[in-house]
């Protein structure tokens, strides 16, 4: 099991091109959030791989608990502009990630898990991750 949530971490850290700073907090949000919601590594991977096929309840919840750590949301989903263009900003160029959350910020869901995996869903679309 520990070698799969390695193996999870790896494949997020090597999918998208972020500073150093920001894989190693992301690769403390995954192991934070794989144990708050029970997800499987393997659907983790699937999901960084723009996979949606799983979107069960804790995929979503997964999704909200990674977008609450970096603080992209709140604990209901609702999106923080400041967060998502400021810490994106750093390594991607600003007007695009600046025309993704313009593109994103409306997504809404019938829950807060829901809404935060739809947003997911929608910048993984823009090329954000």
């Amino acid at each position: 099991m520990k070698f799969l949530i390695v193996l999870a971490i790896v494949a997020v850290a090597a999918a998208a091109p972020f500073t150093e700073d920001q894989l190693k907090k992301g690769q403390q949000y995954v192991k934070k959030c794989i144990g708050e919601t029970g997800i499987a590594s393997e659907t983790v991977a699937k999901l960084k791989a723009g996979d949606f096929s799983d979107d069960d309840e804790k995929v979503q919840c997964f999704a909200l608990c990674f977008f609450r750590e970096a603080q992209f949301t709140d604990a209901n989903g609702n999106q923080n502009r400041n967060a998502i263009v400021g810490k994106l900003s750093v390594d991607k160029d600003p007007k695009a990630v600046e025309a993704a959350y313009e593109k994103c910020k409306g997504v809404d869901g019938t829950s807060p898990c829901n809404k935060a995996f739809n947003a997911y869903k929608c910048y993984r679309t823009a090329g954000l991750f």
